[in-house]
């Protein structure tokens, strides 16, 4: 039998205990298992709160999920071939060099704004998710969801036939469809079609940090499909691109 998930349990000399669990993308080997003993105790011994106020006298490790010797989860890609195994190795040998959170991996999550749809994780954990994404997400954006998010935003300008900035109503409605956008600095480009808004009350419930924002999903003439997203700030409106599509 081979061991595909890993409970390390430690204990100090004063009662103090680490249990983790460690999830591997493929079988954990003695390699493995050290390393991820190593990464346990040094996280546990240098943390600046709930660290061990003693030694450690006591190591268990206890197999959570076992396979048969020769069968292994799905690798990186879903896939089992020769390939997906070398890179399954690759990715094993620079998460040894840098550490458990050297390597990472996406998750689908759940959420209303585009980077809450995903989070990263340490490569090998379990992929679970925060927030289900099954869930109903009322405001969320429907698909396809955007490849590329910007961190930070980029400032836009969002512009309607008149040449006016467009405007955002307190119900999140535009009276002026938007016909031209600029990315920054750029020079405005005709916009080919849009669609939204979708606007958003995020903790209403909160004045002091309330915030009303409207999506749109935008493409302009070249072909460059953006979402976009404005908000008011003291009666003016301001515009940023979150996202690119490809």
């Amino acid at each position: 039998m081979a061991c595909a998930c890993l409970e390390v349990q430690a204990c100090s000399e004063n009662g103090e205990e680490t249990v983790r669990r460690w999830r591997h993308a493929g079988v954990l080997g003695p390699a493995d298992v050290l390393d991820r003993v190593r990464w346990q105790l040094e996280g546990w011994l240098s943390g600046a709160r709930g660290g061990p106020t003693a030694g450690v006298t006591r190591l268990r490790l206890l197999p959570v999920e076992v396979v048969p010797t020769g069968t292994h989860q799905q690798s990186l890609w879903g896939g089992s071939g020769e390939r997906d195994e070398r890179a399954r190795r690759a990715l094993a040998r620079v998460q040894t060099l840098l550490g458990h959170g050297g390597v990472l991996a996406p998750v689908r999550d759940g959420g209303r704004e585009p980077s809450q749809r995903s989070r990263l994780v340490p490569w090998g954990d379990e992929p679970t998710p925060v927030r289900s994404p099954e869930q109903p997400w009322p405001g969320a954006l429907p698909a396809p969801a955007p490849t590329v998010l910007l961190d930070p935003p980029r400032p836009a300008r969002v512009i309607d036939d008149t040449g006016r900035e467009v405007i955002v109503t307190d119900r999140g409605l535009m009276p002026r469809p938007p016909a031209r956008f600029a990315l920054g600095d750029e020079q405005p480009v005709a916009i080919t079609s849009w669609a939204g808004p979708w606007p958003v009350d995020e903790r209403w419930w909160h004045p002091d940090s309330a915030r009303h924002v409207v999506r749109c999903q935008i493409v302009d003439v070249r072909g460059r499909a953006y979402l976009v997203s404005a908000t008011m700030q003291e009666n003016t409106v301001l515009w940023q691109v979150d996202a690119v599509y490809d």
